[in-house]
This record gives C-alpha cells, structure tokens and sequence, in this order.
C-alpha cells in the first residue's frame, strides 16, 4: 500500500534538498533505478537487494507519494504556522524543517505528473523548467 521505499527515499531526498518537482525527480528515477546492472553499488548490497524499476512503476510511485505526501500526511502538520521551510538536512519532523501550508494539497505536484511520458522520451533531457 505505501510502495517502496527505496524510491520514497529517493523522491524526498530530491524534493527536500533540490527542490525538484515530480517529472524531474522521474527523470532521475528512471536513470538512477531502471538498471540494476549498470553502475556501481555500495560494497555491501547483495545482489538479491539491487532492485530495478520500468518506466510505468517509478511514475505510479511518484504519484502515490505525491497523494499521500501532499493531499493525505499534511492534517500531521496543520498545527505549524503557514509557510515553507526546507532544509539540506532534509529532515521531515512536524517540529521539524519540513513546513508547508496546513492547507495545501496534491494538485500542482499530479499537474506535473500529467506531463508525464510514459513512453520514455526522457532518455536524452530532463523536462524542461517551467
């Protein structure tokens, strides 16, 4: 029901500490997991660990984080004062650096999604700053 972690984590570590937007931290994904053989690992990650993802499953997880993230786990921090805080720390803490509007939600983060390729025509470029 949550997805994986693996790309939770890299998701947040782009939007916390880069700022990115989803179609970006997708472009990302996409050419950091859609191989497990190319590459290096880290020395102690058995084989069976090193996972991989297509195209289709990073942009599902992406959009699930985004729901969840941004339309559902923001009631967990209604009790912040508005405004957005972020820092390279990248911590998630309601009493924390993550601050956002009590009451934002998902629609920008899926507006972004929607532009989505799912055929893969990012291979060469990231999407274009808007």
């Amino acid at each position: 029901m949550l997805g994986t972690y693996a790309l939770h984590d890299f998701a947040l570590v782009h939007l916390l500490r880069y700022g990115m937007r989803p179609s970006k931290m997708g472009f990302f994904a996409w050419h950091a997991w859609r191989d497990s053989d190319a590459g290096t690992w880290p020395p102690n990650v058995p084989d069976a660990k090193r996972l991989s993802y297509d195209l289709p499953e990073i942009r599902h997880w992406l959009e699930h984080l985004c729901r969840r993230f941004f339309g559902f786990a923001q009631y967990k921090r209604s009790a912040l004062p508005n405004g957005t805080k972020v820092s390279a720390a990248g911590a998630l803490a309601p009493r924390g650096d993550w601050r956002a509007p009590s009451d934002g939600n998902a629609r920008a983060w899926l507006r972004d999604l929607e532009r989505w390729d799912a055929e893969g025509a990012w291979e060469a470029t990231p999407p274009a700053e808007t």
